[in-house]
């Protein structure tokens, strides 16, 4: 099975969202260098990679991409399964995103 992890994209003017790796979701300014890494995500990358599984993980926030899409050379560019890490709130914006 194909599968995508997306850890998505969240900013604002001269801000980038924190979610991985935090107590709590808040906005860093841009010029900080501060990025957690995101465990979750890549534990679950490591799992399904063993239970071969074909797996393309995107760190959208590290990035700071505002497409969460793969290029178009990716395997994966059509996945069987789809997951997204996001705050009930970016439902929409990512949505939007996808739908690009």
């Amino acid at each position: 099975m194909k599968v995508f992890l997306g850890n998505s994209p969240w900013t604002k003017k001269g801000y980038y969202g924190v979610r991985a790796g935090s107590r709590w979701p808040h906005f860093e300014h841009d010029h900080y260098e501060y990025m957690p890494f995101p465990f979750f995500l890549a534990y679950a990358a490591a799992v399904l990679e063993e239970n071969d599984h074909e797996v393309l993980l995107v760190d959208g926030v590290a990035e700071i991409s505002q497409k969460m899409n793969s290029s178009t050379d990716s395997p994966l560019l059509l996945p069987n399964l789809l997951s997204l890490r996001s705050l009930l709130f970016q439902l929409m914006l990512i949505w939007q995103l996808l739908k690009k």
